[in-house]
């Protein structure tokens, strides 16, 4: 269980309980999952019984699947856990990283603006659409993307510096100053 609590800490609270329910197999195969241990992982996936595949036996596995290297057998998990629950934001965000490693960028792009528009993850969205513009030298909408999600609360280093860089080469260094204030310590000095 302590196990468990350490990995659940950075998942959302709403789901901690559906995970601590789970079965004992689907306890062992996360954990294991999630130290490094994904062959053995994935053999305790599969030995799950189909009735009790749901949303986050999906997410898992999905998840899993990409770790291992097979983007597209993970993208169909993935998609799977979104069928089962289409409000899953952890297979949402899980999905959008995915395809995007995978090359299926537009599609990546896609998923996260339709997410914005249904207000769901909203920082990871403006997060994720900040650097792949920036990468794509849309600088001036990778900055609105970045602010956006620093005014949210987000507190991503790799954000805020990326923001700090795009506010600086705009010529807007008066803003780039007071939020390398408030990001100090992530090496923009």
């Amino acid at each position: 269980e302590t196990r468990m609590d350490l990995i659940l800490g950075s998942y959302p609270p709403e789901l901690r309980s559906v995970y601590l329910e789970s079965s004992t197999l689907f306890q062992e195969a996360f954990i294991k999952s999630h130290e490094g241990q994904e062959a053995e992982a994935f053999k305790l996936f599969n030995g799950i019984a189909s009735e009790e595949r749901d949303a986050i036996y999906y997410h898992e596995r999905g998840s899993l699947l990409g770790r291992l290297g097979q983007p597209a057998k993970g993208c169909r998990d993935l998609e799977k856990a979104l069928e089962l629950d289409p409000e899953n934001i952890l297979a949402m965000e899980s999905l959008v990283f995915m395809e995007h490693a995978s090359g299926m960028t537009a599609q990546a792009e896609q998923r996260a603006r339709v997410m914005l528009e249904k207000g769901l993850a909203l920082s990871f969205c403006h997060c994720f659409l900040a650097e792949l513009l920036a990468g794509r030298g849309e600088d001036e909408k990778a900055l609105e993307h970045g602010m956006k999600a620093i005014d949210l609360g987000e507190t991503d280093k790799n954000t805020a510096y990326l923001t700090i860089s795009l506010l600086d080469k705009a010529g807007r260094t008066k803003e780039a100053k007071a939020l390398m204030k408030r990001f100090s310590g992530c090496g923009c000095g």
